[in-house]
């Protein structure tokens, strides 16, 4: 069994109960950052709250998003901040490339994933003209028979490769792009962001590494363990409590100097 709490505003706890502090750190990204199939006090979140007792840490995170949806979570919450946090916190795995352009694999996880009868459509990105371009949300195309005739659902999975062939190349530019505006975003409210890699790939992190030292966009890699069975849950994937404590342990260094700058 675990215990899942979320506060108001679909925020997963970070403490025993909500302690609104004037300073904040705010948590945004996927389910890894949420704290998928993990109770509350085995989350990044929770943990990171109790290694910085001085500042509320307020976890948005949300499963299956990307770093689009992540950038709209701080669009939304920024309207209403008063005192804007100090330090923006985003939970980085590489695959979150494939979610932000809508990828025909990506959207097919979110079609097989819902529950029968729901055809989930998410928001995403792509580059035109050379200028990052924000789209509705799109769903998978889910054709009439998929279910039951073989031949239609291998037309279907045909059809949606062909119609999405251009967006795995163009994941990193995208991605690029939304980070940049996030990092804005953050400058503008006199907030800093934290780009935490919790998941990478062979032949994109080097790329992403030398865009976060170009662009002077603060990062730590602490993607290690990412497919070590000890550091996921059993029987489901999603890394587990030692693997959040990890998380914590190799951030909190940059979290500090990073507050520390903003005093």
């Amino acid at each position: 069994e675990i215990k899942m709490t979320f506060w108001p505003g679909g925020l997963r706890a970070s403490g025993p109960k909500r302690a609104p502090k004037t300073r904040q750190v705010v948590i945004v990204g996927g389910s890894c950052m949420q704290g998928m199939a993990l109770s509350d006090e085995e989350t990044f979140g929770w943990k990171l709250q109790e290694a910085l007792p001085e500042v509320e840490v307020v976890n948005a995170g949300v499963g299956a998003y990307g770093t689009y949806q992540s950038l709209l979570t701080l669009e939304r919450l920024s309207a209403t901040w008063k005192q804007p946090p100090e330090l923006v916190i985003y939970g980085f795995p590489t695959f979150h490339g494939l979610r932000n352009v809508a990828h025909h694999a990506w959207l097919a996880n979110l079609l097989n994933g819902g529950e029968q009868g729901t055809h989930v459509k998410t928001p995403y990105c792509l580059m035109r003209e050379g200028k990052l371009t924000r789209f509705p949300p799109e769903g998978y195309s889910d054709w009439p028979l998929r279910g039951s005739l073989a031949s239609v659902a291998c037309l279907e999975k045909a059809w949606m490769r062909f119609y999405s062939r251009e967006r795995r190349d163009m994941q990193f530019d995208v991605t690029q792009g939304l980070l940049l505006e996030m990092s804005e975003l953050c400058k503008r409210h006199g907030s800093k962001l934290l780009v935490m890699e919790i998941g990478t790939n062979p032949k994109l992190t080097p790329r992403y590494e030398t865009f976060f030292k170009a662009e002077g966009i603060p990062y730590v890699d602490v993607s290690a363990h990412l497919t070590d069975p000890e550091y996921r849950v059993p029987g489901e994937g999603h890394p587990n409590g030692r693997n959040n404590l990890h998380w914590v342990e190799g951030t909190l260094p940059v979290a500090k100097g990073l507050l520390a700058r903003g005093k």
